[in-house]
């Protein structure tokens, strides 16, 4: 089978950031972490994604489904876990889910198109969050 539909433009690398992370809660630090977060671009929709290389080990072996927590000294955006590679290691990033479009409208469930998404139990489930401060690559 074959399709004429055109294959989506492939993201694209558009920003880089160097970043410091306590890795645990004790006053003062008693370790931290240090590496760099990408900031991937989808060009046909403007949507990005986020890749941290060296991330799997630094994060997944303590928490795969920790929080992270992305702030540029102005903005604050919480991340979640949304895949990694373990041969390459490499984790990605994806916005945690939201029960409503950036219009406001609801989001539906894909199965079950007359109920609307309830990710609300969701935030239950992270045990872990990583504080990223962000510096300019």
């Amino acid at each position: 089978m074959t399709t004429t539909e055109p294959l989506p433009t492939p993201a694209q690398l558009t920003a880089t950031h160097r970043f410091v992370c306590q890795m645990d809660n004790h006053e003062p630090p008693r370790s931290e972490a240090r590496g760099v977060v990408e900031t991937w671009t989808w060009p046909d929709t403007g949507e990005e994604s986020y890749r941290i290389p060296g991330g799997v080990s630094l994060f997944i072996g303590k928490s795969p489904r920790a929080l992270f927590l992305l702030d540029d000294g102005r903005t604050v955006r919480p991340m979640c876990t949304s895949g990694w590679s373990g041969m390459n290691d490499r984790l990605f990033l994806a916005p945690v889910p939201v029960d409503f479009h950036p219009d406001g409208t609801p989001r539906m469930r894909a199965d079950q198109p007359d109920r609307q998404v309830d990710y609300s139990t969701w935030l239950m489930g992270p045990a872990t969050a990583y504080h990223l401060k962000l510096k300019g690559a």
